[in-house]
């Protein structure tokens, strides 16, 4: 979602192309640094994914999240999946507890 908040920025929507921000292994759970190399805001039909600790995602139904292999899973097939979260700065997995479509929403596509 463009207002997401990133470990880098306010908004998602404040990233631009040639900028650095944060990545995560979601294999290794290790942090490191990548350049942006796409950065565009889209309409799309968007989720509200909830692990079972509480967090919560919303994010294109396009979007492919990490499951706990790495293996990259569409947003609306991530029920009942392990997926790496970041709660606090702690790396860890969660289960997928729910999947409820939140409509058209604007979204920043990042590369």
């Amino acid at each position: 979602m463009v207002d997401s908040y990133l470990s880098d920025y306010d908004r998602a929507d404040e990233v631009q192309v040639g900028d650095t921000m944060s990545v995560v292994d979601p294999v290794k759970r290790t942090t490191s640094t990548g350049k942006v190399s796409y950065s565009e805001t889209k309409l799309m039909p968007c989720v509200r994914i909830t692990t079972e600790s509480g967090i919560v995602l919303e994010c294109s139904t396009t979007a492919p999240i990490a499951d706990e292999l790495g293996n990259q899973v569409l947003a609306p097939a991530l029920l009942n999946k392990l997926i790496p979260v970041v709660d606090n700065g702690v790396h860890y997995l969660d289960r997928v507890a729910s999947i409820e479509d939140i409509g058209d929403r604007e979204v920043r596509h990042i590369t």
